[in-house]
């Protein structure tokens, strides 16, 4: 039996079943692994939108958030590039200011 597959009462999966006991998604998980599908499965249309956009927004936040990371080291490496291109261009102009004050 079904119960004895997700180790629980054969009265709450009655009550399930009936729709007159809402179940947690703890007991919802026991459930549908107990009969092999996924939660999705046995979820309405509806519901399973929303889970669908949780997923979806939750990919876009991680690579949201690898994106942002990229650009901060490559920002990063900008930044050191320019201070170094910086340094020279100031010795190149004292040298040039050395230059003209010899003339």
């Amino acid at each position: 039996m079904l119960g004895d597959r997700c180790n629980m009462a054969a009265t709450a999966i009655y009550l399930i079943e009936k729709g007159t006991q809402n179940s947690s998604l703890t007991t919802l998980k026991k459930v549908t692994s107990a009969l092999g599908v996924t939660v999705a499965t046995v979820l309405p249309e509806s519901e399973r939108g929303v889970e669908m956009s949780f997923r979806l927004s939750e990919n876009l936040t991680n690579r949201s958030e690898e994106l942002l990371e990229t650009l901060r080291s490559r920002r990063k490496s900008v930044d050191a590039s320019f201070d170094e291109i910086e340094k020279k261009v100031l010795v190149y102009l004292e040298l040039m200011k050395d230059l003209e004050a010899q003339k």
